[in-house]
């Protein structure tokens, strides 16, 4: 099967959606506000003022709505400065997700969707 270069290869729909988040870097004990750019059932991406190096540990709570937040820790697998900005966009990939939550951001997506 010959795959297109622009075809989109990831396993899981990304649901384009700005939700506000925390962070906190485990080793570094470091932490923040961020928000996502889109977020899929197996990870997001990040618009950070702070870079933040490929592999770190990163703990996320994300709020899905006002009551709802979803708690997932992460391993950055990319970053990358925004051109003529200090902003960094940066992808995670979410590690050992709970049924429950798991569950919960799967609705969430598909309630989203259209």
């Amino acid at each position: 099967m010959h795959i297109n270069p622009w075809q989109e290869r990831r396993k899981d729909f990304r649901l384009k959606d700005y939700l506000p988040l925390h962070y906190e870097l485990k080793t570094q004990n470091r932490y923040g506000n961020a928000l996502t750019q889109d977020i899929s059932e197996s990870g997001t991406r990040l618009l950070l003022d702070n870079f933040i190096p490929r592999f770190s540990k990163i703990a996320l709570q994300i709020n899905l709505n006002p009551d709802k937040q979803f708690q997932v820790n992460g391993e950055v697998k990319w970053a990358e400065r925004i051109s003529h900005s200090y902003r960094y966009q940066t992808g995670v990939e979410f590690k050992n997700v709970n049924l429950e939550n798991k569950r919960n951001l799967a609705k969430f997506i598909a309630e989203n969707r259209f």
